[in-house]
């Protein structure tokens, strides 16, 4: 009888042991796909600000997901149609030297974000440049295809300081 207790015991012990290392090596293999996805999608957003800061705005339009939405103060374009017109197509020309202090850069599955704050020189015709600054959100996500597209972009500006 204290035989089949310490075998039972014994059973239970190694089956306990055998699911913790599985589970761990799941967690392992995880953790790396995350690691993986975060520094994708950190290379994506940083492939977004260089194409911006080279008016490349076939390759930001690119970026896009077809029914990506933007929300800016009380704007909000949404389709890539929309935002290939209304923001790219008219802030591009005037806002260059796009700089990002990136806060948060995070992924798991289909599923990115990063979050920061950026500033933009802004010229426009017959007034002295500024500079605009602001807070920003970007959620990627992975089309039909598995290419990461920008889903959602969130930017909050703030007040215009003019340069000294």
């Amino acid at each position: 009888l204290i035989m089949k207790k310490l075998l039972f015991l014994f059973l239970a012990v190694l089956t306990w042991t055998a699911c913790k290392q599985s589970a761990g090596s799941e967690n392992t293999a995880l953790k790396n796909e995350s690691a993986t996805t975060v520094a994708t999608i950190d290379s994506i957003n940083t492939a977004f600000d260089s194409a911006w800061n080279k008016k490349d705005s076939a390759a930001v339009v690119g970026m896009l997901a077809d029914d990506v939405i933007l929300i800016s103060g009380k704007s909000i374009l949404k389709g890539k149609e929309a935002l290939a017109k209304n923001f790219v197509g008219r802030q591009m020309p005037v806002a260059g030297d796009l700089k990002v202090t990136k806060e948060r850069v995070d992924a798991s599955g289909d599923l990115g974000y990063e979050t920061g704050t950026w500033s933009l020189q802004i010229s426009l015709p017959e007034k002295a440049p500024f500079e605009q600054t602001g807070n920003y959100n970007f959620v990627w996500k992975k089309d039909a295809d598995h290419n990461w597209k920008v889903s959602v972009i969130n930017m909050e500006e703030h007040p215009a300081v003019k340069n000294k």
